[in-house]
């Protein structure tokens, strides 16, 4: 997919999801919010893409959880999906480092 500009990230691949960093803010907001980095981790790897402000924003969707149970089986899925439910991540659009991790407050609208 291609962001507001109609440039895609360069370093984003929808088949492969690289290794991510994550910036002293987002370690701070993981730690004052109470979410581990391997949930964070979780909802990047599996979590849909949204351009969020010249960023990418991962969160656990319907279709994410789908991915979740194909690939690491149900009921792992279902733990995971309910301890990232209602949290977001989001990715510098530049390289695969963590902003910022936040919980979603209004439900999203299509």
């Amino acid at each position: 997919m291609d962001d507001e500009t109609g440039k895609a990230s360069a370093w984003y691949n929808e088949g492969r999801r690289p290794q991510l960093d994550f910036s002293t803010h987002a370690l701070e907001r993981c730690q004052q919010r109470g979410i581990s980095l391997d949930i964070v981790e979780q909802i990047y790897m599996y979590g849909t893409r949204e351009w969020s402000a010249g960023a990418l924003a991962f969160r656990i969707d319907a279709q994410a959880r789908r991915r979740m149970d194909r690939a690491l089986g149900s009921q792992l899925a279902n733990e995971l999906s309910e301890q990232a439910r209602g949290w977001y991540v989001v990715v510098s659009a530049d390289e695969p480092v963590v902003i910022t991790v936040a919980r979603q407050l209004r439900r999203k609208r299509r």
